[in-house]
Protein backbone atom coordinates (compact mmCIF):
# COMPACT_ATOMS: atom_id res chain seq x y z
CA UNK A 1 0.00 0.00 0.00
CA UNK A 2 2.62 2.49 0.56
CA UNK A 3 4.49 2.01 -2.52
CA UNK A 4 1.08 2.35 -4.52
CA UNK A 5 1.29 6.00 -2.32
CA UNK A 6 4.70 6.22 -3.38
CA UNK A 7 4.36 5.73 -6.81
CA UNK A 8 0.68 7.98 -7.53
CA UNK A 9 2.56 10.82 -6.09
CA UNK A 10 5.09 11.10 -8.30
CA UNK A 11 5.10 14.34 -10.59
CA UNK A 12 7.32 14.69 -13.14
CA UNK A 13 9.82 17.34 -13.44
CA UNK A 14 10.04 19.53 -16.81
CA UNK A 15 13.03 17.31 -17.95
CA UNK A 16 11.11 14.20 -18.01
CA UNK A 17 8.27 15.68 -19.70
CA UNK A 18 10.46 17.03 -22.17
CA UNK A 19 11.43 13.43 -23.09
CA UNK A 20 8.13 12.32 -23.60
CA UNK A 21 7.94 14.80 -26.49
CA UNK A 22 10.49 13.41 -28.40
CA UNK A 23 10.01 11.86 -31.66
CA UNK A 24 10.78 8.38 -31.08
CA UNK A 25 8.82 8.13 -27.57
CA UNK A 26 6.34 9.87 -29.06
CA UNK A 27 6.39 7.21 -32.00
CA UNK A 28 6.72 4.31 -29.69
CA UNK A 29 3.45 5.27 -27.90
CA UNK A 30 1.37 6.27 -30.64
CA UNK A 31 2.46 2.86 -31.73
CA UNK A 32 1.41 1.19 -27.96
CA UNK A 33 4.95 -0.17 -27.70
CA UNK A 34 4.99 0.90 -24.18
CA UNK A 35 8.10 -1.17 -23.26
CA UNK A 36 10.17 0.30 -25.69
CA UNK A 37 8.60 3.70 -24.88
CA UNK A 38 9.90 3.44 -21.08
CA UNK A 39 13.24 2.17 -22.07
CA UNK A 40 13.96 5.02 -23.45
CA UNK A 41 12.21 7.21 -20.78
CA UNK A 42 14.39 5.41 -18.36
CA UNK A 43 17.84 5.57 -20.40
CA UNK A 44 17.23 9.42 -21.27
CA UNK A 45 16.07 10.55 -17.41
CA UNK A 46 17.61 7.89 -15.38
CA UNK A 47 14.36 7.43 -13.67
CA UNK A 48 13.00 3.94 -12.49
CA UNK A 49 11.14 1.47 -13.59
CA UNK A 50 7.53 2.49 -11.59
CA UNK A 51 8.18 6.42 -12.74
CA UNK A 52 8.63 5.65 -15.81
CA UNK A 53 6.24 3.42 -16.33
CA UNK A 54 3.22 6.00 -14.91
CA UNK A 55 4.94 8.83 -17.55
CA UNK A 56 4.79 6.59 -20.50
CA UNK A 57 0.93 5.56 -19.22
CA UNK A 58 -0.11 9.33 -18.43
CA UNK A 59 1.05 9.84 -21.80
CA UNK A 60 -0.37 7.21 -23.36
CA UNK A 61 -4.18 8.01 -21.88
CA UNK A 62 -4.39 11.82 -23.84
Amino acid sequence: MIETQRASSFEPGSDHLTVLAQPDVQAAIAARRKIEAIKLVRERTGLGLREAKLLVERQSRR
